[in-house]
């Protein structure tokens, strides 16, 4: 988990605990997949559409999607499954539960 070239600023589980998303001032996402033990963390993808760095994030209850805040007050939406952001995240998510 040295992807990052700054510091790390969020950092939260997923809500079914299989992920981990490290918020970073590079203006990224790192999400880790976690093993059935738990003792091991392995890339998953990175989320890197945010231009300024990541301030805070939330994960959708069904751990599928993050929205994310940054520095420039912009909020996007991110898809686990297709590893890409969401350009319709606003509309998309909006009857979506989220766990934070």
């Amino acid at each position: 988990m040295k992807e990052a070239n700054e510091w790390n600023e969020v950092i939260r589980y997923s809500p079914c605990e299989k992920y981990l998303a490290v918020g970073s001032h590079d203006n990224r996402v790192y999400v880790y997949e976690i093993s059935e033990d738990g003792s091991e963390y392995k890339k998953y993808c990175t989320f890197f559409k945010n231009s300024s760095y990541i301030t805070s994030f939330d994960w959708s209850l069904d751990s599928k999607v993050i929205r994310t805040t940054s520095g420039s007050h912009e909020k996007l939406y991110h898809c686990l499954e297709t590893h890409k952001h969401m350009p319709d995240g606003l509309s998309s998510t909006k009857d979506m539960e989220w766990a934070t």
